[in-house]
């Protein structure tokens, strides 16, 4: 049986070369690739991404891209091709398009344990059966979901929260953030209040305890360890920071979904 709606292409992995890389020029459908070791860079449009191990990137059909291992810690990938009327949708439910073309994931693992499988399967029944279709969705299901910016009139608080979803998981302060945009913090502060209706730290809390929440809720790891994952220095202040904002404790809330 066949699904009418996603026709897989391709999938595959691949050991780059320093330096190697493809483009710029365009695809005829839509790709999507995993950063499984290294590092590499990623520009569509006019805009670069630096990428390491555990993030990934998704490319539109017929929009010029290019990609590249780095120099000194050439990536390893998997990636998977596939297109079809309801891929844009399937896309978008993860929040990932064109304006938010990046991700980042902690299920390293559990994502290179589904996409090596996928590989293996297609090698014996290659294109659209419904077990290569469902490697698919469970590789976009091991992806956090992120809310589209669009709508967002101010081009550094989309950048800002670029930068947050890439980034949270590292020591990441307001400072930092307002540097990388190359702004005042003061100035900072007050658009992305403006823009966003909270305080960029506020903002970046909850991004963080939404994430170690997901996490929690995947099981197969700790509070300390979700914390720690998702740039929480502070177990203390961590719990009570969860508790306050979805009135459950972290241990708890873990054990009511495992």
């Amino acid at each position: 049986m066949l699904s009418k709606g996603i026709f897989i292409n391709q999938c595959g992995w691949r050991d780059c070369l320093p330096n190697g890389g493809w483009g710029p020029a365009v695809r005829d459908h839509y790709l999507l690739h995993f950063v499984a070791s290294g590092e590499g860079d990623f520009w569509v449009g006019d805009h670069h991404y630096h990428l390491h191990v555990g993030q990934g990137f998704f490319i539109p059909p017929n929009v010029i891209c290019t990609y590249k291992a780095d120099l000194n810690n050439p990536w390893q990938y998997y990636w998977i091709g596939f297109n079809g009327p309801e891929a844009a949708l399937l896309l978008t439910s993860r929040g990932l398009s064109e304006v938010t073309p990046v991700f980042s994931c902690h299920m390293t693992e559990q994502i290179t344990d589904c996409l090596r499988s996928m590989m293996n399967h297609f090698q014996v029944r290659p294109g659209s059966s419904l077990s290569n279709i469902g490697y698919l969705y469970l590789f976009l299901s091991l992806i956090p979901y992120t809310p589209p910016t669009v709508g967002l009139e101010n081009p550094y608080i989309t950048q800002a929260l670029e930068y947050i979803r890439l980034n949270y998981s590292y020591d990441l302060s307001v400072m930092s953030i307002a540097r990388h945009l190359n702004l005042n913090r003061s100035y900072f502060y007050k658009i992305f209040l403006k823009e966003t209706g909270q305080s960029p730290q506020a903002f970046l809390r909850d991004y963080r305890l939404d994430s170690a929440r997901q996490l929690l809720w995947q099981g197969g790891i700790s509070v300390t360890e979700a914390a720690i994952s998702c740039g929480f220095k502070d177990i203390t202040h961590f719990s009570a920071a969860y508790h306050k904002k979805f009135h459950v404790k972290p241990s708890l809330d873990k054990r009511s979904r495992s």
